[in-house]
């Protein structure tokens, strides 16, 4: 018997999703040749799964076990719509289009596979319904599904908390770099007599924010998750902007230079926000406009001015005046304290 056309349609999505399995494995491959990306091998074992299940599902579709193929199908469509979910959940995809597609592209197999014409095909290529054998395909299809849910899932979900934290802390990164830019019109204003906000007369650091996007004319949500130097020195890479979830006396003058710093979360010490990450990873933004995102390992004193300056070889030292505002209040900063020379 023939195979119809809904079949061949769905034979054709198959195809697709060995194709995009193949490039997958082609980007991997390409990832862990470059110099350093020895770890990405591991990468690539895992690509080969995606790749495997889809060869699977074709052969089981060939052989008429439509049941396999659904399964594999069905696998794919949660972890599309999942990591759809999150995307919209961020705002990064917002349309009418991609909620609607979603739901089709899941649904669509089933409708071709379960109409008349696939029924009798199926039972054609299955000998009348007596399909009890497990061919090739299935057992494929099987043991990869076993793998995908066990292994490759947690490892994905991993991944999608892990970028979800990333694009929190770009955005948050891009909030500091505004606050930035409105703390450099202030001082200007100051300096040309005009109308300015005095960060002495503010006492913390939410109360000065807030003073500054307001006069300034926008709006961010991150008003009260900053610690603001005042007085800082002539010095590129001093931090004038901190995210809360840092002691700024600990990252200039800690007592190991390549010691981790402490995160924690506003809401646990002082009942703050709590932002998701706190503990996982901070903002910084230097005195020359460049902001810095840190994952908890990387948030060590040498590491973040060397990243920003490899020919940097001491901390920052502030004036005897500087001092931060954070949103309890101000906080004197150590400046008599002996600087240690990164390593």
């Amino acid at each position: 018997m023939n195979k119809p056309i809904p079949v061949k349609i769905v034979e054709v999505l198959g195809w697709m999703y060995v194709a995009l399995a193949v490039l997958l494995v082609g980007g991997a491959v390409a990832e862990a040749c470059q110099p350093g990306h020895v770890n990405e091998w591991i990468a690539i074992l895992v690509a080969f799964a995606p790749l495997a299940l889809g060869v699977g599902m074709v052969l089981s579709l060939r052989r008429g076990r439509r049941f396999w193929f659904l399964l594999g199908h069905t696998v794919i469509g949660l972890l599309a719509s999942a990591a759809l979910l999150t995307q919209i959940a961020e705002g990064s995809v917002m349309t009418a289009a991609s909620c609607l597609v979603a739901p089709i592209f899941v649904a669509a197999p089933f409708f071709l596979l379960c109409c008349s014409a696939a029924n009798r095909w199926a039972e054609a290529k299955s000998g009348n319904g007596k399909s009890t054998e497990y061919g090739c395909g299935c057992a494929f299809v099987g043991g990869l599904l076993l793998f995908l849910l066990v292994f490759v899932f947690p490892m994905f979900t991993c991944y999608l908390e892990s970028d979800l934290r990333r694009s929190r802390l770009h955005h948050l990164a891009a909030h500091g770099r505004a606050v930035f830019v409105d703390m450099i019109a202030n001082r200007q204003a100051h300096v040309e007599g005009a109308e300015w906000i005095d960060p002495a007369a503010c006492t913390n650091s939410t109360q000065f924010i807030r003073a500054l996007v307001e006069k300034a004319g926008h709006d961010i949500d991150s008003e009260d998750f900053w610690c603001v130097a005042v007085n800082p020195p002539d010095d590129d890479l001093f931090p004038v902007l901190v995210t809360a979830n840092i002691d700024p006396r600990e990252l200039l003058n800690p007592s190991d230079a390549d010691a981790r710093l402490t995160l924690v979360c506003p809401k646990k010490v002082w009942g703050g926000v709590c932002r998701d990450f706190c503990e996982k990873g901070a903002v910084v933004v230097y005195k020359n406009g460049v902001s810095q995102t840190l994952k908890r390992k990387w948030a060590r004193p040498w590491l973040m001015f060397r990243s920003a300056d490899s020919s940097r070889d001491d901390i920052p030292i502030p004036r005897p005046d500087t001092y931060y505002l954070t949103p309890t209040g101000r906080v004197e900063v150590l400046s008599n304290q002996p600087t240690l020379p990164l390593p």
